[in-house]
């Protein structure tokens, strides 16, 4: 998180000099080794990983050449298996069927759960499409009362 990040001891000494940068680059370092001994120890050809930021990166004047518009969460799957996402889009509803869609739990030509498609299923792109524009809207993803009374008995402190 910003300003600096919070580099961990393991981090090279030139990563923990380098402000949120650096950080970035060490916490990508340790991905790229985990996933690295993943493949080494074949362990991706039955198990599916799952990568994935926990929001978009709060965008500051100082960084923008770091993080430019337009800013998504990441996200990247890792499993063995040629068929890739056939959609380029998605939003956090589609999360949870994907993941179910990869395990074989739900999959199947319209993979759905709750609000969301998976991202590998044959749902007809139109369709998609119209689902999209829904869940997206303001109305769905304003903050309700309860979400809100939350965050404020969260941090008041």
């Amino acid at each position: 998180h910003s300003p600096n990040g919070y580099p961990s001891p393991r981090c090279l000494a030139k990563e923990k000099m380098n402000g949120l940068s650096g950080v970035y680059q060490c916490t990508s370092r340790f991905v790229g080794d985990f996933v690295s001994e993943l493949r080494a120890e074949n362990l991706l050809d039955d198990t599916v990983v799952v990568i994935m930021g926990d929001h978009p990166f709060h965008n500051a004047s100082s960084q923008e050449r770091l993080f430019p518009e337009p800013r998504n969460v990441y996200i990247r799957f890792l499993y063995d298996g040629a068929a890739g996402p056939k959609k380029n889009r998605m939003t956090h509803f589609d999360v949870a069927p994907s993941i179910l869609d990869l395990l074989g739990v739900e999959n199947g030509e319209n993979a759905q759960f709750g609000l969301g498609f998976s991202v590998f299923s044959d749902v007809n792109p139109d369709q998609y499409d119209r689902h999209f524009q829904k869940v997206v809207r303001r109305d769905i993803l304003n903050h309700s009362a309860a979400y809100d009374g939350l965050q404020r008995g969260i941090f008041s402190d």
